[in-house]
């Protein structure tokens, strides 16, 4: 009897606990599943956009130097074509190539000096190209195979071809401008969006499926085969983007693998069509699914255990409950076995009846001392019962009161009954201060409406997930993401709102930044256009090669003003380094006076530039420099100049004086203003909105230039 009471009890004990676990877990399951697939499946389209992205910029960098005056010019010699070929080939490093192919296909010109002459009248980049601008699909190389050889990953150069038309000066088909991308830029591009992932998957990869299937980007095993019928696959060539739990077959011809695949197809971007890529981005079922099914071995851990513990209870219970009976089997047995031993079992039956002395009356008292023994052992249970449950709330407390995410209790009014110690720390209050209180009056204005009907909702039997913007007591404003579900409170009553809260607010942050990144890039390369547009149309174009070295002089300051600011992430760059860039031949010794100390000096505070006024100043130090080499201090021995600057904070002006000494005397200012001072000129006063004065003293120039610190600085440096 008490092991059938221990067995019934442990079985119904595991059957609840289980029951109770699976109807727990199950939503927690789900979300992890749905979690796992969503992060693929925006790591898919991140990929997508991030390669349409690429890929537009190639297509429209091929489309603005066709337009290249130099390329149309069918009178240019090949080494002024070449040079901007290669100008074309240093923007990107990933170009393997460009080349200038005449109207009858022989190739005229190439920025690697090789494959001239060749005839490429019958490949696609020159028929297309011929056409309009034209992308090409990834292809090994063939022409060029044996000038690059392999690789640094071992395997045979891959390229994406890129070319657009070549009009002549008087607007007629002239040729085609092509170029071959290395597909390794693919391969960057997959790792700088998947590296920060596989920190939370494991395992993820990412593969880029051409438009009938092939593989061109993924794992080595997989790469040229076919995956047109996954169902991942067609459903992104169908324009989808998602995640699926699909079988894969397996690389060496064994069993099918399961995985997790994220999917999306690449559309294009702005003019640019595209190619009708495909990207999946996988991860092994057993990997993306691992919370999941840990979370149910816990549970059925923990339903084990329970039920071992309530089988011992039974069996104790059990013990306990048949005292009473075995003792009036004993007396019984007793009195059937030995008749003369009324007496004492009348003794027994009247201890038991409490004085009793019939039998009848000894039975009765011994089940009711049954009774009440089991009632005192049942008590005892309870009691040890409730302690456990005790002990039990007080874990799940430390867990609540542990966990860095904000946990809270709202009634059905709205009002707040509970919150743990994140939350409080959160929010920066004490329990007295928002304990009580209506949750809206935490919540922004403008999301009140939005928390009230999803409260109700979730008051109503639903299982929620929102975001919305909290003011804290103190004012700060912070973005919250919360997880609701309802609860019923112990004491009965309306469902309340269980909620899991976490502040989001630094997440939102880097995505904005993110945004906010990616526009200012926009706007600085916009910018950098500009500048070498004005520069190029500023230059005097009487001399072809004083031209070029005009514009690769100015190109080359602003080159270095670019290096700078990208070094420092565009934040700015040092007057000291600016000038350091344009005055570094001439900051050493002197060659032709050993030991009398370098050309040029540099002398002023540490002072951080605007990003446009590091470019214009730059510039116009480049010209200053310029001009001392030709005709002024630089161009004899002996001669030397000196920059100097300074913050005038009363004036809000950055001053700066550019003096030479010891160079040709100076009997007069010059008769007629030169090109570098016009450059100079609308440098300063059209960009920094600044003044020059230049001054022809006997011992050299002397030039001071007044900037605005408004312009010339970012605030706090001001």
């Amino acid at each position: 009897m008490r092991t059938m009471l221990a067995l019934a009890t442990g079985l119904l004990s595991f059957a609840a606990v289980v029951a109770a676990g699976l109807l727990a877990s199950r939503a927690a399951t789900e979300r992890l599943h749905q979690g796992a697939a969503a992060e693929l499946a925006q790591a898919a389209r991140h990929v997508a956009d991030t390669l349409d992205r690429g890929m537009f910029e190639r297509w429209r960098d091929v489309q603005v130097a066709a337009a290249h005056p130099v390329l149309r010019n069918p009178a240019a010699s090949p080494e002024a074509k070449r040079e901007v070929l290669r100008l074309l080939q240093r923007t990107y490093p990933d170009y393997a190539i460009t080349f200038l192919i005449g109207a009858d296909g022989r190739i005229e010109v190439t920025s690697e000096g090789i494959l001239e002459g060749v005839d490429v009248s019958r490949r696609d980049y020159f028929s297309g190209g011929r056409a309009g601008p034209y992308a090409g699909d990834v292809h090994e190389a063939v022409l060029m195979a044996k000038h690059l050889g392999p690789r640094p990953n071992g395997e045979p150069p891959r390229f994406v071809d890129l070319a657009a038309p070549v009009a002549g000066l008087d607007g007629r088909p002239a040729g085609v401008l092509a170029a071959h991308l290395f597909w390794d830029w693919a391969e960057g591009v997959e790792r700088g969006v998947l590296e920060p992932m596989r920190v939370r998957r494991p395992g993820a990869e990412a593969l880029v499926l051409a438009r009938d299937g092939t593989v061109l980007l993924g794992p080595a095993a997989l790469r040229g085969k076919g995956l047109a019928d996954l169902a991942s696959a067609r459903a992104a060539g169908a324009g989808e983007t998602g995640a699926r739990l699909e079988s894969w077959p397996a690389a060496a011809g064994g069993a099918a693998e399961a995985f997790v695949v994220g999917h999306a197809p690449t559309r294009g971007h702005r003019g640019y069509p595209g190619l009708g890529w495909t990207v999946l981005v996988r991860q092994d079922s057993a990997a993306a699914f691992a919370a999941a099914g840990a979370l149910e071995r816990e549970i059925f851990h923990w339903a084990g255990a329970v039920a071992l513990f309530a089988a011992g209870i039974g069996w104790l219970l059990a013990h306990a409950a048949t005292r009473p009976v075995r003792a009036l089997t004993a007396i019984a047995e007793r009195m059937a076995r030995e008749p003369g031993a009324a007496a004492d079992a009348e003794r027994a039956a009247a201890r038991l009846g409490r004085g009793c002395l019939c039998h009848e009356g000894a039975a009765l008292g011994a089940a009711m001392a049954c009774l009440i023994g089991s009632h005192r052992r049942a008590a005892a249970a309870l009691a040890a019962e409730e302690a456990r449950l005790r002990e039990g709330e007080e874990r799940l407390r430390a867990v609540v009161d542990a966990t860095p995410d904000c946990v809270k209790l709202v009634g059905a009014d709205g009002a707040l009954l509970r919150m743990n110690p994140a939350g409080l720390r959160l929010l920066g209050a004490a329990p007295e201060e928002v304990v009580g209180r209506p949750v809206p009056d935490l919540v922004a204005p403008e999301h009140r409406a939005l928390w009230a009907a999803n409260h109700a909702r979730v008051c109503a039997g639903e299982s929620l997930v929102w975001e919305f913007d909290i003011v804290a007591p103190d004012g700060r404003r912070r973005s919250m993401e919360t997880h609701a579900v309802p609860l019923r409170p112990p004491g009965g009553g309306p469902l309340a709102h269980l909620g899991v809260t976490r502040d989001v607010t630094e997440r939102k942050a880097a995505a904005e930044r993110q945004a906010l990144l990616v526009r200012e890039l926009d706007h600085r390369a916009k910018n950098a256009l500009a500048v070498v547009q004005a520069a190029l149309r500023l230059t005097p174009k009487d001399d072809p090669h004083a031209y070029a070295r005009a514009v690769e002089g100015r190109v080359a300051a602003l080159a270095r003003a670019h290096t700078l600011l990208a070094r420092a992430r565009w934040a700015g760059a040092d007057l000291r380094a600016v000038a350091q860039g344009e005055l570094a031949p001439f900051l050493g010794a002197a060659a032709d006076a050993p030991g009398a100390g370098p050309r040029a000096e540099l002398d002023g505070p540490a002072l951080d530039l605007k990003p446009g006024a590091a470019q214009a100043l730059s510039m116009a130090l480049h010209e200053l420099a310029t001009n001392a080499t030709k005709h002024g201090a630089l161009s004899v021995p002996g001669g030397r100049v000196s920059l100097s600057w300074r913050v005038n904070a009363a004036s809000g002006e950055l001053r700066l004086r550019w003096a030479e000494r010891g160079g040709p005397p100076v009997e007069a200012p010059p008769a007629r203003q030169g090109f570098g001072s016009r450059v100079l000129e609308a440098t300063v006063r059209g960009q920094l909105r600044g003044r020059v004065s230049r001054a022809w003293e006997p011992a050299g120039l002397v030039c001071d230039v007044e900037v605005p610190l408004a312009q010339a600085v970012p605030p706090l440096a001001a």
